[in-house]
């Protein structure tokens, strides 16, 4: 190969080695809202911690940018691109300890663990998939392959983390709700449990009802002639109860 060729070649591995360490970032996100709805659940069945799901899905996308930006886009870019950190059989374990020192230190996991020490799956799991998907791409023959007949680097890390929003809090809350439900920040949580109220079937008791949704229980208000009312944002959803079944339910703007 040419000088030219290799400076080429050089190139075009350090902006994969970005590209790849975003997508890697970006996807070890959307696992951790996965593991945090599924431990939270384990642990609160009525539901997710408020501010820990909601805090996640809000404010760990801005640290783990800027994470990225910070602290390892320079380190992708600089890098040798026959460093040993990055060799084949080292990768996966260098840039999983990095990940997971990153996730637990400045995202702010490590201040979770006296209270809530399961937690610490979150940045584990978390750092074992940046490892793999990085690892992975990297040496990804086919992966080249696309890179190197046209697509461009950029829009594909943008347009992966684009996706996986929009399936995650557009598509999954209408396909699924109630599952959707524990995965939710809590505005759209508020919204998802009352389109499940709307939607329920009138003909099985409301006690089944509450049974399946635990959640919606606790942000019921009751008075004493079975009439309940369920609010949201600007909204009101009231309903009356009798022998276990609704009769009557309306919902109104505030």
């Amino acid at each position: 190969m040419t000088s030219q060729s290799l400076k080429q070649e050089e190139r075009f591995i350090r902006r994969k080695r970005v590209a790849l360490s975003f997508i890697a970032m970006s996807l070890s996100y959307f696992l951790g809202i996965f593991i945090t709805g599924l431990v939270e659940y384990s642990f609160n069945p009525s539901g997710p911690d408020d501010f820990l799901i909601t805090m996640y899905v809000y404010a760990a996308p801005i640290f783990t940018f800027l994470i990225w930006l910070v602290l390892t886009l320079p380190f992708a870019w600089r890098m040798s691109i026959n460093h040993p950190l990055l060799q084949k059989k080292r990768v996966f374990l260098s840039i999983s300890l990095h990940s997971f020192i990153l996730f637990m230190v400045i995202i702010g996991w490590a201040f979770f663990l006296e209270d809530n020490g399961h937690f610490i799956l979150v940045p584990a799991a978390c750092s074992v998939f940046t490892g793999l998907i990085f690892r992975y791409g990297l040496y990804s023959i086919e992966l080249d392959a696309w890179f190197k007949n046209g697509a461009s680097m950029f829009w594909t890390a943008i347009s992966i983390p684009g996706l996986l929003f929009l399936l995650h809090f557009q598509v999954f809350p209408k396909i699924s709700p109630d599952k959707a439900y524990h995965f939710l920040p809590y505005p759209m949580r508020e919204e998802v449990l009352a389109e499940l109220l709307m939607d329920m079937d009138r003909r099985k008791p409301y006690s089944e009802f509450l049974s399946a949704h635990p959640a919606i229980e606790k942000r019921i208000v009751s008075t004493t002639d079975n009439t309940h009312y369920y609010n949201y944002k600007n909204q009101t959803i009231g309903f009356q109860v009798e022998n276990d079944r609704i009769v009557w339910m309306e919902r109104t703007t505030n």
